[in-house]
């Protein structure tokens, strides 16, 4: 839970809690622990809503934007070389799948 969170914060800084529970379809309960270790440990930062201050809103520190990169890069560059040996062909017919889960999901 802690690399997911990281890795959805990372890519939508600014991000409410309740649309990151939305994104992950998890419970307010399954990301509290977590995500206040995270910020206890100073690799997620929270900020109250600009428009309404009773939103908390997520960003990673650069502690944070760090560990996520060290944890995401060795699977990303193991996605690029398995898609390079698999084909495009391959490659779009994951995607299709991918992208047919996240619906399901979100």
């Amino acid at each position: 839970m802690h690399h997911r969170l990281l890795h959805f914060i990372g890519r939508d800084p600014g991000i409410a809690v309740n649309e990151l529970l939305d994104k992950l379809g998890v419970s307010k309960q399954a990301v509290h622990g977590p995500l206040k270790a995270l910020v206890e440990a100073g690799l997620v930062d929270t900020a109250p809503d600009v428009e309404d201050r009773r939103v908390k809103c997520l960003t990673l520190t650069e502690a944070g934007a760090q560990l996520e990169t060290a944890l995401s890069s060795p699977q990303f560059a193991m996605l690029d070389e398995v898609f390079a040996q698999c084909g495009p062909q391959a490659v779009q017919g994951w995607e299709a799948v991918m992208k047919a889960m996240a619906k399901r999901v979100g």
